[in-house]
């Protein structure tokens, strides 16, 4: 067999995170390597498992997702009791990048008339103020960077959002913020 073969049943280990590039341009390919390599280095014992009380993945959670670590404790809770491979690790990670309550929260204080819609620039705005007042994520970040992270999570919406569509967006947005910023401040 060829040298790219492996038989191991040990997850591959990823040294460096992607780069700001390849986050935009495979953002769910960036989320899983950036989970990867932080789980890896959560395990401390290299047994491919976290303890479900292990204390550094609630300060991990607190840091790099939407998740306070009393809110980390039962989103633990809900996927495991004893300890978490990769696998559910993943889906911890996948269900701690949305807020849909905040999300309809700034929705509601911003959408004009009997419509409920939000012009796609206050949308642009909102993000934003979101990203760095909410999240606390972007206040070093250049104009070109944040322009790109807009951009991209505002991909194709026409002059309005409707609620919905701005749920979707805040989702979008909210996985880019984190990426680069785990990106940017690897664990560890």
């Amino acid at each position: 067999m060829g040298a790219c073969c492996s038989c191991s049943a040990e997850p591959e280990v990823v040294l460096d995170p992607p780069t700001q590039e390849e986050i935009f341009e495979n953002l769910p390919v960036a989320e899983r390597k950036l989970w990867r390599i932080a789980f890896a280095r959560l395990d401390s014992t290299k047994s491919g498992r976290l303890p479900a009380d292990h204390a550094p993945l609630r300060v991990f959670l607190s840091e790099f997702t939407l998740l306070s670590e009393d809110d980390a404790e039962q989103a633990i809770g809900r996927l495991a009791t004893d300890n978490l491979d990769l696998e559910a690790f993943n889906k911890l990670m996948t269900a701690a990048t949305q807020d849909d309550t905040a999300a309809l929260a700034a929705f509601q204080n911003c959408a004009m008339g009997e419509e409920e819609t939000m012009e796609s620039r206050t949308a642009r705005d909102q993000l934003r103020v979101l990203g760095q007042s909410r999240l606390n994520i972007g206040g070093d970040w250049g104009e070109t960077l944040w322009g790109r992270v807009l951009d991209a999570a505002l991909l194709d919406v026409g002059l309005h959002l409707n609620m919905e569509e701005w749920v979707q967006r805040c989702g979008m947005f909210t996985r880019y913020l984190l990426a680069l910023n785990q990106q940017q401040r690897p664990i560890l």
